[in-house]
């Protein structure tokens, strides 16, 4: 309850369940298997909204197999949320084009609402897509990243049996350090889906850092202000007297410089018998000798010894360069949110991979 008896506002998101119905989920009880996970799925779902009382999801189910079709069509919030047993369709093949490119029409009417968390979207499936069908499993994924909210989506999946197709479950995250999960037995299925469901909450309930949203004067600013050094005071100017004080003078020197000041005693007149010569004339000056070297011919090399670079001992050795990879801005065309953790291992069963 909100203030004065009003309910506060909570922020939508959509969570959407791709669940493979082929044929092939009949053998070895994997449609039991599923249905079960499912029921645990959503009782996760609600355990993770306690830690995230802000938030409100609603979920939707596509079953996909020669077709895919809505399970559950409508929007509906995880807390009115019951689960209906899904089934299996005879002979049905993998057209999982078709459930990711329903799933990303719903995103589309989802986004144009205007508010909310980017969705989810959970993907299980024991096969490989067919292709059948248009759209492809390719062109499906390449449409739905075209969409904003298809990037900013938390996409996880989970494969069912040695079967699987690990490599278009990984196309499908669309992430390289994200892996599918791979269970071998019902534990794990359940395990894994209901980690799925709910790290997916989590992790789309974080902040998301949009690369786009930064200016491009505000990365040069930063990156100025880092680089700057600080300040040196240099000499002052020249049109600025500078207040050096009084000056000191040595008393020897102070001395010296009063006998340089009083002037010198007259010479004595010469007397009648002195003979006045001419001064001699000064001598010529000095000419400067400037020794020319001659340079070498096209045919003569000019050898040096090379000088040794002289390294004060006190001066620190210089560190060898780093080895290590720069850190570089992530790219610009998605957002960047921290990776989800791995899931928790798994309880100790006495199961055994039948799948």
């Amino acid at each position: 309850m909100g203030l004065g008896g009003l309910r506060l506002a909570k922020k939508p998101m959509h969570m959407f369940w791709l669940l493979d119905a082929s044929g092939s989920m009949s053998v070895s009880g994997k449609m039991d298997a599923l249905n079960a996970a499912m029921r645990e799925a959503v009782s996760g779902v609600r355990d993770a909204l306690e830690n995230n009382p802000g938030v409100e999801v609603l979920v939707r189910v596509i079953a996909f197999a020669h077709d895919a079709v809505w399970h559950v069509g409508e929007a509906v919030d995880i807390e009115d949320f019951e689960w209906t047993d899904l089934a299996v369709v005879e002979r049905g093949t993998t057209e999982l084009g078709r459930a990711i490119e329903l799933a990303r029409e719903a995103i589309v009417e989802v986004a144009a609402g205007g508010r909310g968390l980017p969705p989810a979207i959970i993907l299980v499936s024991d096969g490989k897509p067919t292709d059948l069908k248009s759209p492809s499993f390719g062109a499906a994924l390449r449409a739905l990243a075209e969409e904003p909210w298809g990037r900013k989506a938390s996409r996880m999946a989970i494969g069912i049996g040695a079967d699987a197709d690990l490599d278009a479950l990984q196309r499908f995250i669309g992430h390289d350090e994200i892996e599918p999960l791979l269970a071998g037995n019902a534990d794990e299925l359940s395990h894994y889906l209901r980690w799925a469901s709910t790290v997916v909450v989590d992790e789309g309930t974080r902040p998301a850092i949009e690369w786009d949203e930064l200016e491009t004067s505000e990365i040069e600013e930063a990156s100025e202000q880092e680089l700057v050094p600080p300040a040196v005071p240099g000499p002052a100017p020249e049109n600025e007297p500078t207040d050096l004080g009084p000056p000191v003078v040595d008393v020897e020197e102070e001395a010296t410089i009063a006998e340089v000041d009083d002037p010198p005693a007259p010479p004595p007149p010469p007397g009648p018998d002195a003979v006045r010569l001419d001064p001699p004339p000064p001598p010529p000056p000095a000419v400067p000798v400037v020794e020319v070297e001659e340079a070498p011919t096209a045919h003569e090399t000019v050898e040096s010894e090379p000088q040794p670079l002289e390294v004060p001992e006190s001066d620190p050795p210089m560190p060898p360069p780093s080895t290590e990879p720069r850190d570089l801005p992530p790219p610009t065309t998605a957002s960047r949110r921290d990776l989800p953790p791995p899931p928790p291992p798994l309880p100790d069963s006495d199961a055994e991979t039948v799948w």
